[in-house]
Order: structure tokens, then C-alpha cells, then sequence
């Protein structure tokens, strides 16, 4: 799998957002509509869940 620099990940992504502007001017804000949950949480691995990192006792499943 080619690695891509954070250079190439942003340009990359300022071209997914045009791309999406330019089909829908409000593409973002009609995304955002409604979502206002109590917190923000996430994490980069999609192999960890909420639970693993929420939960003290729950066993490290990342290797």
C-alpha cells in the first residue's frame, strides 16, 4: 500500500470537499443538520471500539 504524504492527504481532501460544494452548495450544513450529540468522541483505528478505550477493565484487542 503506497503511504501518501500529509501534503497529498490534504490536497486530496480539499478536492473531496470541492467536489461535493460544487454538487451541493450545502452539502456540509444539511450533513451537520440534527447532529448535536452530548460528546465527541472517536478514534483512528477502526479496529478499536468505544467500549475498549471507555471501559478500563475491557482488554486491548489493537496488535
Amino acid at each position: 500500500m503506497k503511504s501518501h504524504s500529509i501534503d497529498e492527504l490534504l490536497k486530496n481532501n480539499q478536492a473531496w470537499v470541492a467536489e461535493k460544494l460544487a454538487l451541493n452548495p450545502n452539502y456540509f450544513e444539511n450533513l451537520a443538520n440534527g447532529q448535536k450529540p452530548p460528546y465527541l468522541y472517536g478514534t483512528s483505528c477502526s479496529k478499536s471500539t468505544s467500549s475498549s478505550w471507555l471501559d478500563p477493565g475491557y482488554p486491548n484487542r489493537i496488535n
